[in-house]
Formats: C-alpha cells, sequence, structure tokens
C-alpha cells in the first residue's frame, strides 16, 4: 500500500513538472484536497455533561492541504429552543414614592421575572403558580405566564416560607440562615397585560387602578401589642427591618395586640404581608428633615413645608397629609431600559449601595466606593465617608501609625501627620510634631477638600464634616444649614464605617435567585439552595435588551435622574424637549403646562392624567433571534464584525415573522482566502445578534458544507 502511495505522488510530481495541472486533479481526494467538505456537530468532540451547546469542535478524519479559499455555502440547524432569552427573562421598572425615593435609583427599581426555561418544575412546589420561560405560540400564551409573574415570585415565595427561629437538634444540621436580602418584587403590586384592541402589550403599576379608586394615603399607623385592631387594619412593624423598612401588615382576624409575622414569614393567623404598602418611619427630634419629607406619629402622617430640625409635629414647620383628591399619587411608575446603569447592577450579584436619590433609614447598611456604612439616622442625600471612631481608632502604642492615620485618645481624636510608633498624642488640642487634633477651629481657613473635622457642638449625634471646598471661610460651619446638606463648604456624617460586609443586603437578581430559588424542607430542617448546581436567573453583565424591550417597551433607558426633580412639583414646559418626553414616559403624568399653572392647582381623577396604564411603543417581537452568527477558527482575522469579533465564517438570516421562525438561509457567499493554509480541526460558535451564545438542545444536529479552492487551481 505503502508503495502504492508512493507511485502515486511521484506520478503527481511528474505531471506537475510537465505542466499538466489538469493531471493533478484525478488524485485531488488522495491528497485531501476535496471540493466539498461536509461537517456536523454530531461527529463534534465529545463535550462535558450538559444538555445543549453553542460551540463545537471538529477534528477532520483528513487534513484539508494548502487550502486557498473557502467559503460556506450551507447552513442548516433546527431552531429547538423558546422564543425568549434566558437572560432577557426580567422586566424592570422604577417604583417612585412620596416618601423613600422620588427619583429612580436602584432602591426603587423593582423587578417581574420569568423563572428560567431549564428550571425543572418538579423541583419547585406549587409550579403552576409562577411564570415560566417557554415556547411560546402567541401573545396569549405569553400574557397568561406573565400574570403568574405578577401575582408570585419564586424567591420571594421561598424567603417568606422559611422560619429564622429554627435550630434542629443533633443530629440535623446546624444550618446557617441566610443573609440579609432585599427583594425588590412587589407581590401583585404591577402587573403586565396583553391588550388585544392594540395587539400591543401594557405595564400598569398598582394594577392599573386609577386614583379615583385608591386610597392615596401612605400608612402610618404603628402596631402596638395593646392595639385593637380590625379586620383590614393596616399596620406597620414597630422595628425596621434590615433590607426591608417598616413593613406593612393588613388583618384578617380582628385582634388586640396579636403579635406580627416573624421575618420574613409573610403571614400567620391574624396579619399577612401588604407588598403594595410601605411603612413611613416615626418622628425623630435627632433627625434633621428636608422640605418635603414625611413622618408618622404612629397615627397621623405629616410632610415637611420647611427644613426643620427639633421642631415635631403638629407645628408650623409640618402639613398633616389627609386622603383629599387634589393629593398627589402615593406612587408613580416608570418603565426601565437596558442603558440604564441601575439595571446592570441589580440584575447581578451585588450588595446595596448607597444613592443620592434614596431615603435610608437608620440602621440600614450600605456598600460605598468600597467600604462597608450603617446609617446612624434617617437621611436623604447624605454621602457616607469614613470617620474614626472610638473603638476601632482607640490609641495603642505598639501600632505603627502612618501618616493620615486617625487614633481616639484622652476623649480627643487626632490625625497622624508623622510617621510614629510609641508616641502617644499630647492629650491638649494643640499640634505636637506627630499628631493634630481635628477638632473643628472656628478661625482657620486652610481646610482643604477632604478634610475631616470633629465639631459636635449644637448637633446631636453628628459630630464628623468633610470639607467639601478648600478653603472655607472661618466660622462656615456653625450655621445650620449643614444639617441639611446646603452648606456648601462642609457635609455632615450620617453614616458610621465598621459594619460586617455581611450584613448588607444582596439585591442582585442573579444572587439572590442562586440562594432561593431552589428551596426543600424536609425531616424538619430547610436546606438551601437545594438541589445543588443549577445556574441562578442568567443575565448579560451588559445588557442590550430586557424583557422590557421583547414586549415592545423600546425605551432605551438613557436619562438624567436630575430631570425628574419636578415630578411631584408643577412646572411649565414647553416644546419637545429631553424632560419632556421623559416626563410623558411616568404613570400617572406630573402635573405640567404649557402655560402659566392655573391658580388652583389639583389632581383631577376623572383625567388621564391619572391613568396608572403606560402601553408598549412597539409590537411584541417573540423571535430568539432574526440572525445566527456562525464564526469558525478557520477564518481567524481574516472578518470582523462590529462586537469587533473575528472569525465570522457566515451571518444566517432567520426568515421569521414575530412570532416565531420558519427557517435559516446562508447570507455571506464570499470566499475567504486562506493563503494556502492547512486545516486540521475547527472551532464553530454560534451567537445572535445581541452576541450572546445562540443555544442549541443536544437532539438538534447542526450541519454546514463548505467549498474549497486550492493553488494547484491556479
Amino acid at each position: 500500500m505503502d508503495q502504492a502511495v508512493a507511485d502515486v505522488v511521484k506520478e503527481i510530481e511528474e505531471e506537475k513538472a510537465l505542466g499538466r495541472i489538469s493531471g493533478v486533479s484525478v488524485f485531488r481526494n488522495m491528497l485531501n484536497q476535496p471540493a466539498l467538505m461536509s461537517v456536523s456537530s454530531v461527529n463534534a468532540q465529545p463535550q462535558e455533561s450538559g444538555d445543549g451547546f453553542s460551540s463545537f469542535t471538529i477534528d477532520l478524519p483528513r487534513p484539508l492541504l494548502a487550502v486557498k479559499t473557502l467559503e460556506m455555502l450551507t447552513c442548516n440547524m433546527p431552531l429547538c429552543t423558546q422564543n425568549i432569552p434566558d437572560t432577557a427573562c426580567a422586566f424592570w421598572y422604577y417604583r417612585l414614592s412620596l416618601y423613600s425615593g422620588k427619583y429612580p435609583n436602584a432602591n426603587n427599581l423593582f423587578f417581574i421575572r420569568l423563572l428560567p426555561s431549564y428550571y425543572r418544575r418538579e423541583f419547585i412546589r406549587e409550579d403552576v403558580s409562577f411564570g415560566f420561560n417557554q415556547t411560546f405560540n402567541g401573545y396569549t400564551d405569553l400574557a397568561a405566564q406573565l400574570a403568574l409573574a405578577c401575582a408570585g415570585d419564586l424567591a420571594q415565595e421561598n424567603w417568606g416560607a422559611l422560619d429564622n427561629t429554627f435550630n434542629p437538634p443533633p443530629p440535623a444540621p446546624q444550618l446557617v440562615f441566610p443573609p440579609y436580602y432585599r427583594i425588590q418584587y412587589m407581590k401583585d403590586e404591577a402587573l403586565i397585560r396583553y391588550n388585544g384592541d392594540i395587539n400591543k402589550f401594557q405595564f400598569a403599576g398598582n394594577q392599573g387602578l386609577p386614583l379615583s379608586e385608591r386610597d392615596p394615603q401612605l400608612v402610618a399607623v404603628n402596631w402596638t401589642a395593646v392595639g385593637v385592631f380590625a379586620i383590614d387594619d393596616q399596620v406597620k412593624s414597630p422595628t425596621y427591618i434590615q433590607g426591608e423598612g417598616f413593613i406593612v401588615y393588613y388583618c384578617l382576624v380582628a385582634n388586640t395586640g396579636e403579635a406580627l409575622p416573624v421575618y420574613p414569614r409573610e403571614y400567620n393567623t391574624y396579619w399577612s404581608r401588604a407588598y403594595g404598602f410601605e411603612g413611613v418611619a416615626n418622628y425623630s427630634s435627632t433627625t434633621a428633615y428636608k422640605t418635603g419629607q414625611f413622618v408618622s406619629d404612629g397615627s397621623d402622617l405629616y410632610q415637611a413645608i420647611a427644613n426643620t430640625f427639633g421642631s415635631s409635629p403638629p407645628s408650623g414647620n409640618w402639613s398633616q397629609v389627609t386622603a383629599a383628591p387634589e393629593f398627589p399619587p402615593v406612587y408613580q411608575y416608570l418603565v426601565a431600559g437596558p442603558t440604564d446603569p441601575d439595571v446592570a447592577f441589580m440584575q447581578g450579584t451585588g450588595q446595596r449601595k448607597w444613592s443620592e436619590y434614596a431615603l435610608f433609614e437608620q440602621g440600614d447598611n450600605v456598600i460605598h466606593n468600597g467600604v462597608v456604612y450603617n446609617a446612624s439616622k434617617q437621611n436623604l442625600g447624605n454621602e457616607p465617608f469614613p470617620v474614626p471612631n472610638a473603638t476601632d481608632n482607640a490609641y495603642s502604642a505598639s501600632v505603627q501609625y502612618e501618616v493620615g492615620d486617625y487614633v481616639f485618645y484622652t476623649s480627643k481624636y487626632y490625625i497622624n501627620v508623622s510617621a510614629s510608633k510609641g508616641i502617644a498624642p499630647t492629650g491638649g488640642f494643640t499640634n505636637n510634631a506627630n499628631w493634630n487634633t481635628i477638632v473643628y477651629d472656628i478661625a482657620r481657613t486652610t481646610y482643604q477638600a477632604g478634610d475631616i473635622v470633629y465639631y459636635p457642638s449644637g448637633y446631636t449625634d453628628i459630630a464628623f464634616f468633610k470639607c467639601l471646598i478648600s478653603f472655607p471661610p472661618a466660622n462656615s460651619l456653625t450655621g445650620t444649614d449643614v444639617r441639611f446638606g446646603l452648606n456648601p463648604y462642609w457635609q455632615a456624617t450620617y453614616w458610621a464605617t465598621g459594619t460586617a460586609v455581611a450584613q448588607v443586603p444582596y439585591v442582585g437578581l442573579a444572587a439572590i435567585s442562586a440562594a432561593l430559588d431552589m428551596v426543600d424542607d424536609y425531616s424538619g430542617v430547610t436546606h438551601f439552595p437545594y438541589p445543588e448546581g443549577i445556574p441562578p436567573q442568567p443575565f448579560s453583565p451588559n445588557p442590550k435588551r430586557l424583557l422590557n424591550s421583547i414586549l415592545g417597551f423600546t425605551w432605551n433607558g438613557k436619562f438624567n435622574p436630575d430631570a425628574l426633580s419636578i415630578i411631584y412639583d408643577p412646572v411649565t414646559l414647553t416644546g419637545n424637549t429631553t424632560t419632556s418626553q421623559l416626563l410623558n414616559r411616568i404613570r400617572p403624568l406630573p402635573v405640567y403646562y404649557q402655560g402659566g399653572p392655573p391658580a388652583l392647582l389639583g389632581y383631577d381623577p376623572t383625567s388621564t392624567q391619572d391613568t396608572f396604564v403606560f402601553s408598549a411603543n412597539g409590537y411584541a417581537v417573540l423571535v430568539y433571534s432574526s440572525i445566527i452568527n456562525v464564526y469558525a477558527t478557520i477564518a481567524g482575522a481574516k472578518t470582523l464584525d462590529t462586537q469587533r469579533n473575528t472569525n465570522l465564517i457566515g451571518t444566517m438570516t432567520a426568515a421569521a415573522g414575530n412570532l416565531g421562525i420558519a427557517y435559516a438561509a446562508a447570507f455571506i457567499d464570499t470566499p475567504l482566502d486562506q493563503y494556502e493554509g492547512d486545516i486540521y480541526n475547527i472551532t464553530f460558535d454560534f451567537t445572535d445578534e445581541f452576541g450572546e451564545p445562540y443555544p442549541f438542545t443536544n437532539n438538534a444536529a447542526v450541519s454546514m458544507t463548505f467549498r474549497m479552492r486550492y493553488k494547484s487551481d491556479d
């Protein structure tokens, strides 16, 4: 056999020497130079355990030698997948509150989600109660699953069913209860529905009820152990729950002082959690309130009409809020978009972060610039910054201190100005060679931006201030405006450092779903997550699409939160501006005028202004992908797409209506120059038009045909 091959090679060489190229073609196949080649995923290298693939590698049984050009002729693939990518199963919206957040921020961004298509229903109790991602035959099929998703969320239900008081006796495992979570889901609060008359989906906050049919009052009643409560009475928890706030419950059975459910349980015999409302904190004499903030005195609700400190309601600085028809809506809604950075953050695994647009209650824990902070009192817009404390910064003679280190010594705070060890501050207010006191000097004007000073006089529980602008005027810190964040030179701290990272609530949907979606309880012991190894709610870290856009809500979500500073204040707008476009997306609409506002301003319950419904901008497109990009290592850097990917070998156009895919056809037919390369194996990758992997289940056979040309063809 070897001699026969040698004879063939010799004959070919002789033919080439005589310039008889036609003779070479007779023996081309024996030299691994076929004109056509077909590859199939069925013949791919064995893959790791899994149910599907978006990439496979083929080891060619015979290498292709001296390939000059190649061209993909056909690509056939069954598109056996769901309509919606699992990475785009979450619908995001802002729930803007008169009390806790008038501006969009991560703390008032909420989700409604379809569970991923790969979640096994047999592992989920009452699986028919939750919306799943699946193959949808039409809008009404999808609407049915969305209705379930609006009525209950798996993580929320599991979290509420857990009992944080269990301590199973040996030999049962001593489980550690999960850390804090802030699940940004409001059960039965919002609705996504399909309107067949306009053939579009609609979003409705507060289930679409107009203002005239709702009580616009924020909840202000405290639960007490001696309180007498009737059915449907609404109360708030007497203590603040980290990660949740003051939780509101409604009465199921008339009672006197029956205890509320033990958090995170949703209900007991007497009470059930009311997800659509939030509790308002009681007035505190040590908190500085800005104009517009709300407080409760346990039975009534008040709003500050001026910046106030130490003046309790009722007084001239407070106005009692009543459920009058002219009172603006408690909650307003804004559908989010994929370019919103809050959306990217809330889809991931992050923990609660500080925002200048959010109200934080005393006891809230956040992460800001990599540091963990605990709110020492209710505050709005007060940025955390690191400050020393008497415990963590107690002076020690055995510590090597560096420039900038703080210490607490003899009831005073100092900053190191010259590295030292074993040299204590003098204990007086005068500076020495190694330490300076940081007590505020009313006559000093040389402070630099970032300097921290200690000045407790006249400010209950506020002792530290940060310089915002270098060289502030003398005596610039003694005015009361610093309490309200109005001093241009100094900022008061309402935050303390030192809280453990584990006590900061998890807010990222991926992290929450990983811990709480798969939960089981057997032999009296709760196990989570169980079963192990099931991936959580997937997401794209740089989302280009959400369930929002798939359903036809096409706004990209790019805006300046400061543009919404007028959301509850009537203003005059003229023309088509970015601000007016943004306000037109709010439901119900804020009050604005093209001319001057009328003398008497009020909310008219019969006006279209008061609708809570927002119709999608476009029509829902229930197509996973309109094209499939095929990448192959044989293409190399000779091709490039706008996502800066090389190796593009072809783009398959998916001929489809807006409800499904009919077939796929090859689009690129330009030969690619290989410069006489030899090909031994090929790796193929498949993505959709957004650059995300396009999945195939293992029962799908992807086959492609290529045409090759060789140097010998010239």
